[in-house]
């Protein structure tokens, strides 16, 4: 007969003991929002669903003092020098074959233009960077 390991989940379809999928899956829930809290990534309210703040760098382009403290202090955003774990945003102006572009192109990390900071500091809040996200045009024609 099938014969399913215990706590695997399956003893719920087969009609034994059940909620181990479950208490599985809220347990990496809580193991994911401890991960990205120790990420220094802060959780928002007030916006449908879930955000994040986010933690940016850059390369090719420098922030200046008071952009970034106003970027640190008004919105909440995490601004870094250095390629870390959990940044979620790279500001650049354009494709550089940088250490950071490969490590944000690696990770998944959103690559985006300048502007991006900008239309987040007008709005006095992170704003989606869908419209920001840098293109290659030249390339992406070819």
């Amino acid at each position: 007969a099938d014969r399913a390991a215990p706590g695997c989940g399956h003893e719920a379809a087969r009609g034994g003991q059940g909620g181990h999928a479950a208490e599985a899956a809220a347990a990496a829930a809580i193991g994911v929002k401890k991960e990205v809290a120790a990420l220094g990534v802060k959780e928002q309210a007030g916006t449908i669903g879930r955000s994040w703040s986010l933690c940016l760098t850059t390369t090719g382009i420098e922030l200046g003092t008071r952009q970034r403290r106003v970027l640190q202090k008004r919105l909440g955003f995490k601004v870094v020098d250095d390629w870390q774990l959990g940044v979620t945003h790279l500001v650049a102006d354009t494709f550089r074959r940088t250490t950071k572009l490969m490590c944000a192109i690696c990770t998944g990390t959103r690559i985006v233009v300048p502007a991006f900071l900008d239309a987040c500091l007008q709005e006095g809040r992170l704003v989606d960077d869908a419209p920001f996200l840098l293109r290659d045009t030249l390339c992406e024609a070819a």
